[in-house]
């Protein structure tokens, strides 16, 4: 669960920037680039946003390099620390995941059930209207693959997923170089696979709710995909039917309603409209730029997966913190926030002795300051596993016997950049308790920096 929602939220991230600069290309080289162009790149951050587990780079791609036999996971380390007793606050982020994953989790279901059934209705509306008419196509003279249909309940032209992939008409009179325009407009949505690609969108939508680019998406997939449709259909007509093919949309838009997100639709909203009406009637053509395509695909994978390397662990792996079963039950972990409190304030109110004896830090190395105050150095700090730890940042870092971090409890002092176990305690709190040289104390939260 956290690994899927700590991928989730890189992912989305990661693709937010992508989109970003989607939306950058689009403002400055909309007239310059062909419509598929951008159809073909929406279509693939589409599915950026759809997949969001991402390949695991080589370590000597990300800059770290990690000894095997000096790791330990992180998975063993925080198990080991509950079970003593030892790092009562990292509850905190479990305690916080769980409803962030069931919030989103409603809000993901909710959104993918109201689609699923508006289509199932929206199908069986359909299917009641459906007037099957064995000549309509052929007394024009027009010939499609496609089942054609037409249906009074509906107002503007359509590709839908009934029984079979099928041509909706509305109960309009069409001549026969209109309706040889619609069968060619839709059956373009049908080789392109455009209506699949619409139920991706739906589960890209349902999967990052959160956040607005992912909307913002969906609408510019939808525009791109008419205009680069609208491209095909009238790349070899003349002017003048060029002006007629618009003329349909124009009287599409005065009769369209609501339809299903599944279906592949003639029209589209009305803040495209005039847009999608200029590339329509231009008859310059646009380049279609392949290779400018393949090096923005290029920049979607490699930076969508490098912003989403934080959900890699240092070994290069992910990062699996879940608790194994039969160590660990769910009540013994997922403690209230009194019992929680109750027992780091227990660890926090414990006092050691900081009477100094060199005999009980053999194999440490010890000075003292001007002041005759103990200086430890633990030459194998490097190597003790601890599940959270912390660097020392000053100069010398006081060690203390009590919370109160008073000089009447000063025991020792670290050099900086040591590292150091810590056992309770955290970002916000004066103190926190720590281990160093094979004692356990204290030091001041604000004179260490935290490592995870």
């Amino acid at each position: 669960m956290i690994d899927f929602m700590v991928a989730l939220f890189s992912c989305s991230l990661g693709m937010s920037l992508m989109m970003a600069m989607f939306l950058v290309l689009v403002r400055f080289f909309q007239q310059r680039f062909s419509p598929r162009f951008f159809y073909y790149l929406s279509v693939a951050l589409l599915f950026g946003f759809a997949i969001p587990f991402r390949v695991k780079l080589p370590h000597f791609l990300i800059g770290r390099t990690v000894n095997p036999s000096n790791t330990v996971s992180l998975q063993e380390n925080i198990v080991t620390a509950v079970q003593e007793n030892t790092v009562l606050e990292t509850g905190k982020w479990y305690s916080m995941v769980d409803p962030v994953f069931t919030c989103w989790l409603i809000v993901a279901a909710l959104i993918l059930i109201y689609y699923v059934v508006q289509h199932v209705e929206f199908t069986r509306t359909l299917n009641r209207w459906i007037e099957s008419d064995d000549h309509l196509l052929s007394k024009l003279d027009i010939s499609t693959d496609l089942k054609t249909v037409r249906c009074k309940c509906i107002t503007t032209p359509m590709l839908v997923q009934l029984d079979q992939p099928t041509i909706l008409l509305p109960d309009v009179d069409y001549s026969p170089e209109e309706l040889a325009l619609i069968i060619q407009h839709e059956e373009i949505h049908f080789l392109r696979k455009d209506w699949l690609l619409r139920g991706v969108m739906i589960f890209a939508v349902a999967l990052h709710w959160f956040n607005p680019l992912v909307y913002v998406l969906a609408r510019q997939m939808t525009k791109w995909c008419e205009i680069s449709c609208d491209e095909e259909v009238t790349k070899n007509l003349s002017r003048a039917q060029r002006y007629k093919y618009a003329d349909i949309i124009l009287e599409t838009v005065r009769r369209q309603s609501k339809q299903s997100m599944l279906s592949s639709l003639l029209s589209d909203g009305k803040h495209e409209l005039q847009q999608r009406l200029s590339f329509i009637v231009e008859t310059r053509k646009r380049p279609f730029n392949a290779d400018g395509l393949v090096v923005c695909l290029l920049l979607i994978l490699g930076g969508s997966t490098a912003i989403s390397l934080p959900t890699s662990a240092a070994t290069g792996g992910s990062i699996d913190i879940s608790i194994p079963e039969g160590e660990l039950s769910v009540e013994e972990y997922y403690q209230t926030e009194a019992e929680r409190k109750a027992e780091f304030e227990i660890a926090m109110s414990e006092v050691f002795s900081n009477e100094f004896k060199e005999s009980d830090f053999a194999g440490m190395t010890i000075s003292y300051d001007e002041r005759g105050v103990p200086i430890v150095r633990d030459p194998n700090a490097e190597e003790r596993n601890h599940a959270i730890s912390a660097k020392t940042k000053k100069r010398l870092t006081s060690f203390y016997s009590s919370s109160s971090c008073d000089k009447d409890s000063l025991y020792f002092q670290v050099e900086r950049d040591n590292i150091i176990g810590v056992t309770a305690g955290g970002y916000g709190y004066k103190a926190v308790k720590v281990k160093y040289a094979g004692k356990t104390g204290y030091m001041k939260s604000s004179n260490i920096t935290f490592r995870f």
